[in-house]
């Protein structure tokens, strides 16, 4: 990068301290600029990874129409990358805030969309934590079946479930199990 100014690494890492202090205003603007300096640099999958972490830092400051302003077209830009984990992420990051606009309908479809790209890519956890926010979609759009099915599909194939998860898999189970009999 040329001139004087902080470097891309500088404002990301400067981000990243703002949002663990829970600052998350100054932690989207931080990634925002480094946003800009990826972009000025040419490395334009960085910068779109930025534009990611700043919507995450917006929704967690409650501005999910800034927050989707600025995914939108990013998972379609790692696709072309074949970089399909970022991807997924950034559909789930859109699926996050359409949800949080009310857009469920949309929210739902771009939450599939990272279900897909986590589910070829072998991502467990991101596939079954994105499950979880499809299943709660689901539900708030009156779909209670679905939303079993969803939790059910998140709480499979991630690291070993704790007791909690076990006893949730059994009772999301017992429907089917008890239409069998």
């Amino acid at each position: 990068m040329t001139g004087s100014g902080p470097s891309p690494i500088e404002h990301k890492t400067n981000a990243e301290q703002a949002y663990q202090r829970s600052q998350y205003i100054t932690a989207a603007d931080l990634f925002r600029q480094a946003a800009a300096a990826y972009r000025s640099d040419g490395d334009l999958l960085s910068a779109a990874e930025m534009d990611n972490n700043a919507a995450v830092s917006l929704l967690q400051a409650a501005k999910p129409a800034e927050a989707l302003a600025l995914v939108e077209g990013t998972p379609q830009q790692f696709h072309q990358a074949d970089d399909l984990g970022r991807a997924g992420r950034a559909y789930g990051n859109q699926g996050a805030a359409l949800e949080a606009l009310g857009r469920t309908a949309e929210a739902i479809g771009a939450y599939q969309a990272a279900v897909d790209l986590f589910t070829r890519t072998g991502d467990d956890e991101a596939r079954g934590q994105t499950y979880q926010s499809l299943a709660r979609v689901q539900l708030r759009q009156g779909q209670p079946i679905e939303a079993v099915t969803s939790m059910q599909y998140g709480l499979e194939g991630g690291p070993q479930p704790g007791f909690g998860q076990r006893l949730l898999r059994w009772f999301l189970g017992l429907p089917s199990r008890l239409l069998r009999r």
